[in-house]
């Protein structure tokens, strides 16, 4: 049995930018943070080997420093590099929390989900 690796994958960065002049003005811009997302292994797994076929539930935590409301947060799934989704575009849980049933098969290396912050 093949054992899958977790990462996340982060959509974007942003730069703050501050510049001073010579005739004493401020120049700032308003930056909003890179969200993230921490994947935890399913309930029913040590993060050993599962069968082939098995389905697993997948959850990760979601956050982004500039929100203590994660109403603006998105978070999809995907398996390896495979370009198709498992699961598409949802909101998390009051608690920040998303998850994904993936059948397990012998060739999958990756689980990844990916969260974007709708207000960037």
């Amino acid at each position: 049995m093949k054992r899958t690796s977790l990462r996340s994958i982060f959509g974007f960065s942003l730069m703050l930018t501050a510049l001073a002049c010579n005739d004493s003005s401020l120049t700032t811009k308003n930056v909003n943070a890179t969200p993230e997302a921490v994947i935890i292994l399913p309930d029913s797994n040590d993060g050993g080997d599962v069968e082939d076929g098995t389905t697993v539930l997948f959850r990760a935590v979601v956050s982004d420093a500039d929100e203590t409301d994660r109403s603006s947060l998105l978070a999809r799934w995907r398996v390896d590099s495979n370009s198709e989704y498992v699961c598409d575009y949802e909101a998390p849980n009051e608690n920040g929390e998303t998850s994904c049933e993936i059948a397990i098969e012998v060739d999958m290396e990756k689980v990844i989900v990916e969260v974007k912050d709708q207000n960037n």
